[in-house]
């Protein structure tokens, strides 16, 4: 009796390890099906993760081919294409309830602006799903976004395509490729990169009396809401 408990209890140890590598192994293959389903019910579009890859060992996250699809209103097609994210974080700052980036490697190919019906466009719509964004928790848990220390970044280009107009796209080319930017702590350090990169892609011009790009326009109707 006490050989077949013993043996039974070394079945049942075998088992858990078993099951323990293989969540292990598919770890990556579940959290890309949890986010891609998150995405979906936060934004409203469609996602799909190429490949997903969770630091066990190391506080890293890395998600490579990544696209996210308009809705059937505004044609279906991609309106972002991330071929790489990698995420390094600060470990230690998430005891503190603080999120610190220690790099943040981003590779956007593109990014399609869709006007539909007058006043609709993809990213209105995303941002009504979305709403306000809040740090704090359903638990009242607060936390702090404390900056990134290294932002490498990588921007093809931008497309504003209007649904009544098919085929007279607008193309922004920012060609930058591995521009690094360091010590992003505040809203103003974004602002104010996010003003040049702008410039540098024939966006917005600093010299224009009114900047009356459809991008600038686009902008303005965003902080109106």
């Amino acid at each position: 009796m006490i050989k077949r408990l013993i043996r039974w209890a070394f079945y049942l140890f075998i088992t858990c390890v078993v099951l323990l590598v293989a969540g292990i192994l598919l770890l990556d293959t579940i959290a890309k099906e949890i986010l891609q389903k998150e995405i979906r019910a936060s934004t409203g579009l469609d996602a799909k993760i190429g490949q997903c890859s969770i630091g066990l060992l190391s506080p890293t996250l890395t998600f490579e081919n990544c696209k996210l699809y308009n809705p059937p209103e505004f044609g279906g097609s991609p309106c972002v294409d991330l071929p790489e994210l990698h995420v390094e974080y600060d470990r230690s700052a998430l005891w503190s309830r603080k999120i610190h980036l220690k790099l943040l490697r981003i590779n956007l190919a593109e990014v399609v602006l869709v006007n539909g019906q007058p006043g609709k466009s993809n990213f209105k719509a995303v941002q009504k799903n979305v709403g306000p964004v809040s740090v704090q928790t359903g638990g009242g848990i607060k936390w702090q976004f404390t900056g990134i220390d290294t932002l490498n970044l990588t921007l093809n280009k931008l497309c504003i395509r209007t649904l009544s107009a098919p085929g007279k796209d607008e193309e922004y080319v920012f060609g930058l490729k591995d521009k690094v930017y360091r010590n992003l702590k505040t809203q103003e350090d974004f602002e104010a990169e996010a003003l040049l990169i702008a410039v540098r892609g024939g966006l917005l011009n600093p010299f224009g009396k009114n900047n009356d790009s459809p991008v600038q326009a686009f902008l303005s109707g965003l902080k109106r809401k």
